[in-house]
């Protein structure tokens, strides 16, 4: 259900990470970015079919399971990256 957003989270994710890691410049901007696409993710998951209690009782594939994982990931890796932005010079 989430999987081109999440293949487009995680390749930002890649970008940050190496551009921390080689203490670029263009970290902070990425960062930002970066958290953009978290917080738009956890927004959607939050506001999606895992909000609605009658539908989660319904979800027979385990997607919203996924989905609720998902946004657990994304919460975790924004704290991450908000750290990381507290280093970044």
């Amino acid at each position: 259900m989430y999987e081109r957003r999440h293949a487009e989270i995680e390749q930002m994710r890649a970008r940050f990470d190496r551009e921390v890691a080689e203490h670029l410049p263009s970290a902070r901007q990425t960062a930002e970015e970066y958290l953009g696409l978290l917080t738009d993710l956890i927004s959607t998951v939050e506001e999606g079919p895992v909000a609605d209690p009658q539908l989660a009782g319904l979800d027979t594939t385990g997607s919203l399971k996924e989905a609720e994982e998902l946004e657990a990931w994304a919460e975790t890796e924004r704290h991450r990256v908000r750290r990381a932005l507290a280093e970044i010079r």
